[in-house]
């Protein structure tokens, strides 16, 4: 039941992601918090790595499958914006972002797994 849970949220954080990153921003409020986008893009893929780890057992010992899966997820969403909106742009700072978070992620159950 436990893993089930989780990947009801794998798919619903999946989808928020995908949502959120490639949606048309002309009316959304401007918030001016330094970085905030960077961090926010690390957060989501932070949560990514957790939530599939979480998941599904493969990913629990090819912890390297999940994490280039979460970069190469974070550069497809980039493509998509460049090429699929008029409001949204690629920004290599936000791919950056994005493998800082699914390292980090990955970087901490790595050391969690070790410890056990």
């Amino acid at each position: 039941m436990e893993r089930k849970k989780y990947i009801i949220i794998s798919i619903s954080w999946t989808c928020a992601i995908l949502y959120l990153c490639l949606r048309e921003m002309n009316n959304f409020p401007e918030i001016t918090i330094p970085f905030k986008d960077k961090v926010l893009h690390a957060m989501f893929y932070f949560g990514f790595v957790i939530f599939w780890y979480k998941s599904i057992s493969y990913f629990q010992k090819n912890q390297l499958s999940l994490l280039i899966i979460a970069i190469a997820f974070g550069v497809l969403i980039e493509l998509g914006q460049k090429y699929f909106t008029s409001t949204r742009s690629y920004d290599i700072l936000d791919i950056i972002a994005n493998t800082f978070g699914a390292i980090m992620a990955t970087l901490i159950l790595r050391n969690k797994q070790n410890a056990h």
